[in-house]
């Protein structure tokens, strides 16, 4: 059990930060351990909180800055832009759309392609780039509600969605199998990972080569929906 977690804790670590869908390989991956769907609900969503840690320390000086007055604006821009993620996520968790996800390793590989399209399209010259890049401190309102609009569609399920599931881990209690501790070195291990994972994101986003994750998602939603099909994943 402890292995199986582990391995977990290691594909959150590298699939959060890169563009390949982290919840769709944890519930693909959970699904060939025996997990259920509420666990592999109750795993993705303690695996993040590592994630979230490593983000806190890899941008903590970036983060702390917000509070600096000249970058008072900017921090509303992000608050905002978040928005647009939160209800998107509130509603599939509301809707059952998001449990239904974590049931069904069909619908993760057409994610999966549905990312891999989204991520062709990270080729096109952007419009910064046929002029001067934006200025952060100067990103309008219309700019920030078009980047969270654009959230809406990202996976895995979003913040709101989260934010529900630790309220209910917190009132029905954790469900999964294994003991405490096992869970706390998956946390760790997921956050040791994924800070190594947004290091290599960081350069890869430089060099502007997202789009070579695109054919890797090709790949692996049909691999999913190959093996969905012949039932060995249900």
């Amino acid at each position: 059990m402890m292995l199986h977690y582990a391995i977990l804790a290691v594909i959150q670590g590298i699939t959060e930060f890169l563009p390949v869908s982290s919840s769709g390989h944890l519930v693909l991956f959970g699904k060939l351990f025996g997990f259920t769907g509420s666990e592999n609900m109750t795993i993705g969503i303690l695996l993040h909180a590592g994630s979230l840690f490593a983000i806190v320390a890899f941008y903590f000086k970036t983060l702390i800055g917000f509070f600096k007055k000249d970058q008072l604006h900017l921090m509303g821009m992000v608050i905002l832009g978040s928005v647009p993620a939160g209800v998107a996520g509130v509603t599939l968790e509301l809707t059952g759309v998001n449990t239904a996800l974590f049931n069904t390793p069909a619908a993760v590989g057409l994610c999966f392609w549905i990312t891999a399209t989204v991520l062709r399209f990270t080729s096109k010259p952007s419009l910064c780039a046929k002029g001067e890049p934006v200025e952060l401190k100067k990103i309008t309102l219309k700019q920030t509600l078009i980047i969270g609009f654009a959230q809406m569609f990202a996976t895995p399920a979003i913040c709101g969605a989260i934010l529900l599931e630790m309220l209910k881990l917190f009132k029905e209690g954790v469900q999964v199998q294994g003991n405490p501790l096992v869970l706390i070195i998956a946390v760790v291990i997921s956050a040791v990972t994924s800070y190594g994972a947004l290091k290599l994101l960081v350069n890869i986003v430089k060099r502007g080569k997202l789009v070579w994750f695109s054919w890797y998602l090709y790949a692996a939603g049909a691999v999913t929906l190959f093996l969905s099909l012949r039932g060995a994943v249900r």
